[in-house]
């Protein structure tokens, strides 16, 4: 009942937050023979397009609406133009199997965050909330696989078990995007998938710590392939509206529902008298069942940049320095630090990164994180408090199981129990954050969430080695639960905002790595600071307390930085009620059955919504007049403007004055240069 109740309750969240704060994507929808889309952009963008494309206001705005026409009408799909496609919009799909597919794939994110929940992993990439339930449920059964498999199981000598999953994903999540854009979405939808089914499979006839460590690194190479394609996947499928909202809500929901089942399911095959093996082999096969049906149903794609080259030495550069350096610190207490391979492996993080930095600032053609992105205000900063909150809350994930575990004698299914309250915790902070976004700076939210994560551990770094649940565990868990939420949210709308529109997409991605990246990161220092302290007291706890403040520590030195450094940067004045501008085509090319043509995917992805704001376009009519104008006869007959005000369509192809004209060009200036590559 209460998994029941969160899933209801974050997807309800979601959806609400959705709607009001994401910005959609192309809307299709089908009206008789037309074609409604709608072209949305932030109207900074719009402004920076008018600069660079050198638009002058005296440009007439109907050459580009035309031109906008013409490829809608005149481009042919013939691919999806098939008998049963008479009826109805699609995109090579039915509204059926559309919502076939969209389940499928929540599911196949479901069963990869119970697996490696189960199987502890690490932090599972979350794209809305609940990052860190799911990494609790990754670490509750850490150290029992690490006593089964023969390995000490000390939380500083077997922190892969917390690390690797999460390690090698947040390397993958880092490029994997752009894997998808080029070879498409859904093949490498299913290659993730593909991975994580034999991976996993491999890891139920593992019998020794090392290759049980090997094979959950390469299911987390899986997991980083499948997770932003899956997204993707799912957005190209779903039109804009209450569906998408809804779909992106239980998607977001599955992982740490997932997270919480996986680690009851961990707890039951962790028992004395059950098969560990099992655990793997279930829910292998549960996976390739999903990815055998999604075969089936998901319809040919045509990739969004099929001509697009890949930055290979930018990955191999980037990725190995990133991997090599956690490496180290993670193996640096398991083998210690005086031994000349732990300094080799960080000396060759060190050296991989510098190479990534020159590639990418002067050589890369396409770089896959271009370095100016951290001149931008604030982001820099930004991004070192993010790297240390999630290191700190995963210390605390980590070092809390080991101190129940091993110096409360509590099992794995007592852990995952007493581990409820996180994710509730995590379900209703959800809620505060979406109601203080419009009303508190990012930044505050940011330090409320830092705040959670330091009091969380200073509160089990203090309790008693024998105490109550109740006294301070309790406090501790659901304290910290609201971490997540709030650092990751306040995270992404600074980085919004610090970066240029072109970077917006890469600035995310580094927010989402962080949190997996830091994860491992965390564990390593910390793993190192208890192996030291260990060596000189013969206290059981003393270990762990030094993990735990070191852990606030890093909170510490995020919250000043915070306080010093990151501001949310100001937006030029682009502020104001948000609407779409949408252009309503018939089209008249017609196909080789005879029917209607409809765009095909070069010219969908191509496409960019305008975003205007009520208040921009009431400014225009203030300072703008002049003569009333009567468009075109192909525009009157081929396509008109409208904006929703309040859910109620309204054209606005009557006005008078250049506000119109202004309207029109800055709504399409974008669709228009990008058109032009198609010409």
């Amino acid at each position: 009942m209460i998994f029941s109740i969160t899933l209801v309750h974050h997807c309800f969240i979601t959806a609400t937050t959705l709607s009001t704060h994401h910005p959609k994507v192309i809307t299709r929808t089908k009206r008789q023979d037309h074609l409604t889309m709608g072209l949305e952009l932030n109207p900074c963008e719009i402004e920076k397009s008018i600069k660079m494309n050198n638009i002058l206001p005296s440009q007439s705005p109907f050459g580009i609406l035309e031109r906008v026409t013409s490829v809608l009408a005149d481009d042919n799909l013939q691919s999806n133009s098939n008998a049963n496609a008479s009826n109805e919009m699609r995109i090579g799909i039915s509204s059926k199997k559309q919502i076939a597919i969209n389940g499928l794939i929540i599911l196949s994110n479901f069963l990869q965050v119970g697996l490696q929940v189960s199987s502890c992993g690490s932090a599972i990439i979350d794209f809305y909330t609940f990052k860190f339930t799911s990494m609790f449920s990754t670490l509750a059964g850490g150290l029992e696989f690490s006593r089964r498999l023969g390995w000490e199981a000390t939380p500083g000598k077997a922190n892969w078990m917390g690390a690797g999953f999460s390690l090698t994903q947040s390397a993958m999540v880092l490029v994997s995007g752009r894997l998808g854009a080029i070879y498409g979405h859904n093949r490498a939808l299913m290659a993730g998938g593909a991975i994580i089914v034999i991976f996993s499979l491999a890891n139920a006839f593992t019998s020794t710590y090392h290759a049980f460590i090997a094979m959950r690194a390469m299911t987390g190479v899986g997991g980083g392939i499948l997770m932003p394609n899956a997204v993707a996947s799912l957005m190209i499928a779903t039109p804009p509206g209450l569906a998408r909202n809804a779909t992106l809500a239980v998607f977001a929901a599955s992982p740490p529902i997932g997270a919480l089942l996986g680690a009851l399911f961990a707890g039951v095959f962790l028992q004395e008298t059950a098969e560990w093996k099992w655990l793997f082999i279930i829910i292998a096969a549960l996976e390739l069942i999903v990815l055998i049906v999604l075969f089936v149903v998901l319809p040919s794609e045509e990739p969004v940049d099929k001509d697009g080259t890949i930055d290979f030495i930018g990955i191999l550069s980037g990725v190995s320095g990133l991997v090599l350096f956690s490496f180290a610190w993670i193996q640096g207490p398991a083998i210690g630090w005086d031994t000349p391979y732990a300094i080799a492996v960080l000396a060759l993080s060190g050296v991989s990164l510098v190479v990534f930095v020159v590639w990418e600032s002067k050589y890369a053609p396409e770089p896959i994180m271009p370095v100016r992105i951290f001149a931008a205000p604030t982001f820099t900063a930004l991004i070192i408090v993010v790297l240390l909150t999630y290191m700190s809350v995963g210390i605390a994930l980590w070092y809390m199981v080991a101190w129940q575990q091993l110096i409360r004698d509590w099992t794995v299914l007592n852990i995952a129990i007493g581990w409820i309250p996180y994710g509730v915790g995590a379900s209703f902070a959800v809620t505060l954050a979406a109601l203080l976004i419009p009303r508190l700076a990012a930044q505050y939210l940011l330090a409320i969430g830092i705040v959670s994560s330091m009091i969380s551990l200073l509160l089990l770094g203090t309790m008693p080695e024998q105490q109550t649940y109740w006294a301070q565990t309790f406090p501790g868990i659901l304290i910290g639960s609201i971490c997540a939420d709030f650092v990751y949210v306040a995270a992404q709308i600074i980085a919004s905002n610090s970066v240029g529109v072109k970077e917006q997409g890469i600035a995310g991605s580094l927010i989402g790595t962080l949190n997996l990246y830091g994860n491992s990161l965390g564990l390593g220092f910390a793993g190192t600071i208890e192996t030291q302290v260990a060596r000189h007291t013969e206290s059981v706890s003393l270990p762990y307390r030094a993990a735990f403040f070191f852990g606030a520590g890093l909170t510490l030195v995020a919250l000043v930085l915070n306080a010093a450094f990151v501001r949310v940067p100001r937006d030029s004045g682009c502020h104001g009620e948000q609407t779409y501008v949408e252009i309503q085509v018939k089209p008249t090319g017609l196909g080789a059955n005879g029917q209607s043509t409809q765009p095909d995917a070069a010219t969908r992805s191509s496409l960019h919504l305008a975003r205007l704001t009520m208040q921009d376009l009431h400014g225009m009519s203030q300072t703008n007049s002049g003569d009333s104008f009567a468009p075109p006869q192909a525009v009157q007959e081929r396509g008109s403007l409208r904006t929703p005000e309040k859910g109620k369509s309204q054209f606005i192809g009557s006005s008078s004055g250049n506000s119109f004209v202004n309207t029109v060009r800055r709504a399409f200036i974008n669709a228009y240069s990008r058109l032009s590559m198609h010409a």
